[in-house]
Order: C-alpha cells, then structure tokens, then sequence
C-alpha cells in the first residue's frame, strides 16, 4: 500500500511539473521583470513619437503578444495606479490619457508551478489626435 501512495505522489508530482513547463510563456523573463522595467523596454521598441501603426505592427510581430484593441475614440485611463479602460466619468473629467489607444495582451506566468493564481500582464499605449504615441503604462 506504501508503495502505491509513493507511487502515486511521485506521478502527480512530475505530470504538475510537466504542465507548468509545457504551458511556460516563451516571453515569461520579460513578463517576470518589474513593471518599470517592461515599460522601458516597451520604450525603446516604441519610442514616443511613434505612430499607432507602427506600434500594432510590432505587437502583431511579436508571437508571444496578442493585440487586444485599437480605440481612434479614446485613450485610457489610470485608477488606482493601473492602467484600463476608461469609463465615461474619465473622459468627462479629462483624466484620460491621450485620445487614441492601443491595448494589448502579453502573455501570463505563475509564480511556480504549484500557485494557483496566474499574473497577466497587459500594456497601454496612448497616442494623441495625430496617432503619435505619448505614453505607455504596464498592468499586472
């Protein structure tokens, strides 16, 4: 019976190690870095100044990025820290930044492979009424 339970654990234990290493983001050393560490490198690929095509094109280049939207309406918002979409007091209010936006989706990692929780890291890329790019923001 002994033998039986070790044997058990010891399959749960590789196949849970198995699945984490299958489903590891290919992008995850940058997912993993610092918030302001990922906007500074998202900076220099697309430096302020940028046009909002040239940045949907370096997203769309990137395999591990998914472009979530293009907004020509509105650009986004801060609360509490964090970069998201903007509600209709925001714009009311002009605490929007820039007046287009582009969102996209980065990927996600666990912390090991035993946590239940999964961190997604999204970014915003805000550009004024020229499509020029004004400023990025990273949410975890």
């Amino acid at each position: 019976m002994r033998k039986v339970i070790v044997y058990l654990l010891t399959i749960i234990i590789l196949g849970v190690s198995f699945m984490g290493c299958s489903s590891r983001d290919p992008n995850e050393e940058l997912l993993r870095r610092p918030i302001e560490e990922i906007r500074e490198y998202l900076l220099e690929l697309t430096p302020v100044g940028s046009s909002m095509n040239y940045v949907a094109a370096v997203i769309e280049g990137n395999e591990a990025w998914t472009l979530w939207s293009v907004n020509n309406r509105n650009g986004f918002a801060m609360h509490n820290g964090w970069p998201t979409e903007p509600e209709p007091n925001d714009i009311a209010a002009g605490n929007v930044i820039g007046t287009q936006r582009i969102r996209a989706e980065f990927g996600n990692y666990r912390r090991n492979i035993l946590s239940l929780y999964v961190t997604h890291v999204t970014v915003f890329w805000g550009f004024d009424e020229n499509s020029q790019l004004i400023d990025i923001q990273v949410r975890k």
